[in-house]
């Protein structure tokens, strides 16, 4: 989201003066004409974790550990184990959000 013009034309354009200069009008098409642009689908929709078991709750801790897994040697069977225990994890977890952003949808729809 676009929420601080500075911030947004660096990330976007990269140093004024060295990489662009500013042309509102033409920016604003660009943005607004742009490819990459789309409508979301979820803007403004809020996770509700009141109902979250500890299982639930627990899937960031387990998944930290396999962060860094692409800098060892065993990375292959790091992988795995990561799939295999991360994936049983979070199937909870992902239901549950699944059921939350189809009930959100529906309540987008209506409007």
């Amino acid at each position: 989201m676009h929420t601080n013009e500075k911030y947004a034309n660096l990330l976007v354009h990269g140093t004024e003066g060295d990489y662009y200069s500013i042309n509102e009008k033409q920016q604003k098409y660009d943005l607004y004409n742009s490819a990459a642009r789309h409508d979301s689908v979820l803007l403004g929709f809020q996770i509700n974790s009141d109902n979250f078991t500890y299982e639930m709750r627990r899937v960031k801790s387990i998944s930290e550990k396999y962060l860094d897994i692409w800098k060892e040697d065993n990375f292959v069977e790091l992988y795995q184990e990561a799939r295999e225990v991360v994936g049983e994890a979070s199937k909870e977890l992902i239901e549950e959000l699944e059921r939350q952003i189809e009930e959100w949808r529906m309540l987008y729809e209506r409007e």
